[in-house]
């Protein structure tokens, strides 16, 4: 029965444990074993793209797209596509007179 070899133990976690498993002639549970016993985390495939955080999620719609994005570091187009798969309306742009309306505060007495 082949054993794990010392350049094995140290590729653990640097590729996946049947890749290695296969490369050393063992066998997929003995690779795993040898990472979990040494506390080092399965390697996992990264993809061109990140996942969404949970708080990532909870801004979308809250401000234009175009601001999420920027705070996020993600495309506008990325921001608008997860937003729309979420059936999330999209953050009402405030108009002139809003502004105008945010600016005098017309329900505050006169001086």
């Amino acid at each position: 029965m082949p054993k794990i070899t010392n350049d094995a133990i140290g590729r653990l976690g640097t590729c996946l444990d049947s890749v290695l498993a296969a490369q050393c002639g063992v066998s997929v549970s003995a690779v795993t074993q040898q990472r979990k016993k040494r506390g080092i985390p399965p390697f996992r495939l990264r993809g061109k793209y990140r996942r969404w955080t949970i708080t990532e999620v909870v801004r979308l719609g809250k401000t234009p797209d175009a601001e999420t994005a920027a705070v996020l570091s993600r495309k506008k187009k990325t921001v608008r596509s997860k937003r729309l798969r979420m059936s999330i309306a999209v953050s009402p742009h405030p108009t002139i007179i809003d502004l105008a309306r945010a600016c005098l505060d017309f329900s505050s007495p006169a001086v």
